[in-house]
């Protein structure tokens, strides 16, 4: 799974995109050189030491929709994506993304839902 997340509006692109093709801004050379794997290693790169674990979070509260999960999912990837660029990373291995679902009382009377997204993942430094 390669995925560059516009900064912008958060849309979805194809690796290598250069433009976001929901709000046609330019996409960071930055943003295009990181690679977030949910597989452990990098097809066609050697991985020289691997930095540390590198979380995102992405919150969805009250009333909480299909769209709105959605969107957490993509601030969560954008953290973690900004967390490894942060740390010096190449590319993040091993991403997984879970959603956890909580139903709850909020006020007298009112039941509220909310949703908690976070992105795991290992932040790694390729060989040249």
């Amino acid at each position: 799974m390669t995925e560059i997340v516009c900064e912008s509006c958060n849309h979805q692109n194809a690796s290598g995109s250069k433009v976001c093709f929901a709000c046609f801004k330019p996409i960071s050379l930055t943003n295009r050189d990181m690679l977030l794997l949910s597989i452990d290693y990098v097809p066609g790169r050697e991985i020289d030491h691997a930095i540390g674990v590198v979380l995102g979070h992405g919150d969805a509260w009250s009333g909480t929709s299909r769209n709105r999960v959605a969107q957490s999912r993509q601030e969560a990837i954008s953290d973690i994506r900004a967390k490894a660029l942060g740390v010096g990373a190449d590319a993040v291995v091993g991403l997984t993304v879970t959603v956890s679902g909580i139903r709850g009382f909020w006020g007298i009377g009112t039941l509220g839902q909310s949703a908690v997204v976070q992105a795991t993942g290992t932040a790694v430094k390729l060989k040249a």
